[in-house]
């Protein structure tokens, strides 16, 4: 059985290799992108790899990261990605079946992580935290996890939370990962 798995993934890597020299740019780019992108940053890596955090995440900067509902089960996975901080941007009970703040947080703290519950909706965006928010967004001492039922909510606050004149450049990255940022729109 090994024996044709082995010829199976060989038959794969030449017929690879052979659309390469038969001028595949466009994939060899791709190769060499994803290579390149999977050695500068494990989410990326972890949205086509999901055995390695079972959700979609995107690391915005250096210091943060953003996605969607997370479970009690993950927060430990995501400690051991290095993360620090565990920022919840989701109201306790916006859907039903989510895991509640406290649940959350006792996940936290038995991974060691630091928690807050900051929770934002389109209404009350961009909240009463905006400035603490943007402390923690900015500290490469202690990445941070944040969340929400998309991630989106937390794509606009960490928008949001930029200076003026660097709110711009967050805006174009953040609409690049595909984000709606109609809530942060309001404020450039």
């Amino acid at each position: 059985m090994q024996a044709i798995a082995l010829a199976g993934a060989r038959y794969a890597r030449d017929r690879l290799h052979s659309r390469l020299l038969q001028g595949g740019d466009r994939l060899r780019s791709m190769l060499l992108r994803d290579q390149a992108m999977a050695a500068l940053s494990p989410i990326w890596y972890n949205n086509r790899h999901p055995e390695v955090l079972p959700m979609q995440a995107y690391k915005l900067n250096e210091s943060i990261t953003v996605c969607g509902q997370i479970s009690e089960e993950t927060v430990a996975r995501i400690a051991e990605l290095g993360y620090r901080v565990l920022v919840n941007n989701r109201p306790d009970g916006e859907e039903a079946g989510q895991p509640s703040s406290a649940q959350i947080q006792a996940a936290a703290e038995r991974a060691g992580m630091e928690y807050h519950h900051m929770p934002v909706n389109g209404m009350t965006f961009p909240g009463e935290h905006l400035e603490t928010m943007a402390v923690l967004f900015d500290d490469a001492e202690r990445p941070v996890f944040a969340f929400c039922r998309t991630g989106t909510r937390c794509a606009n606050l960490w928008v949001a939370s930029r200076d003026p004149e660097a709110r711009q450049e967050a805006f174009d990255y953040a609409r690049s990962l595909g984000f709606d940022l109609s809530l942060a729109a309001r404020l450039l």
